[in-house]
């Protein structure tokens, strides 16, 4: 049917425009001088976690399907912990030998998140401001707690910071950012689309399709940049695209 074709065709618009947003994601903190895990778990999980921001966005407040957006995020963040394996296998020795405690620190944030998740979804709370849930304020505020505490903990333990000429040309890779994430908000609008029709086809929840289908193709930029991370000998920037995508994502519903 020609919705499985639409269907292809916008995972791979999700998953050709994420690959080269990280690919610029990561050229823009070497021109800067951001450290290789702070890119990782700020720039680089922003720019691979766009489709699973902009699918569960759409899914929620323009196709009115939460049941959706929720399938995509608890399933996204399921996958990229699979993704911690995947690269440990990958590597020559074990993975986390040689890490950044820093992102240790991240990991405990995810768990904290990943129980105020479940805490406030178990509570049901309906108030809120302007339209948005008080849990939802409350998590979006902690969000930026954490960063700024993991910040401050990995510029104490990393006293020699490699100095770059900074911000030279750095302009033209900020609108290629731009540009790929235009292009990505195109796909997971359609996308979110696609899977509502395959909902109604196939007869099966949309849970199921967000976990499945959704979480699954928004994730794979996910796979390609940890993949190529590490391949490239930057395991911190690997990990901490991962754990940075997972706490995008508890943060976006």
């Amino acid at each position: 049917m020609w919705v499985w074709g639409e269907f292809v065709l916008a995972s791979a618009l999700i998953i050709i425009s994420g690959s080269y947003l990280a690919r610029v994601g990561d050229k823009i903190g070497e021109v800067m001088g951001w450290e290789r895990t702070w890119v990782g778990l700020i720039l680089l999980s922003f720019s691979t976690a766009l489709p699973e921001l902009f699918t569960s966005v759409s899914s929620a407040g323009i196709l009115h399907q939460p049941d959706l957006s929720l399938g995509n995020n608890l399933g996204s963040i399921t996958f990229n912990l699979f993704l911690i394996a995947i690269l440990d296998f990958l590597s020559r020795g074990p993975l986390t030998r040689g890490l950044d405690p820093s992102l240790a620190l991240s990991g405990s944030f995810l768990i904290l998140f990943i129980f105020l998740y479940l805490f406030f979804l178990t509570l049901r709370i309906n108030r809120g401001l302007l339209g948005v849930g008080g849990d939802t304020i409350f998590i979006f505020f902690f969000y930026f707690i954490a960063l700024r505490m993991i910040f401050i903990y990995q510029h104490r333990n990393n006293e020699e910071v490699e100095k770059r000429e900074r911000g030279k040309g750095v302009w033209k890779y900020w609108l290629y950012y731009f540009i790929l994430g235009g292009l990505i908000l195109i796909g997971g609008l359609w996308l979110a689309r696609t899977g509502e029709k395959i909902s109604q086809i196939t007869g099966l929840s949309r849970t199921f399709v967000g976990t499945l289908f959704l979480a699954v193709v928004t994730s794979l930029p996910e796979l390609s940049t940890t993949i190529a991370s590490l391949k490239m000998g930057l395991p911190n920037m690997a990990v901490g695209n991962i754990l940075g995508a997972n706490l995008q994502n508890l943060v976006i519903p």
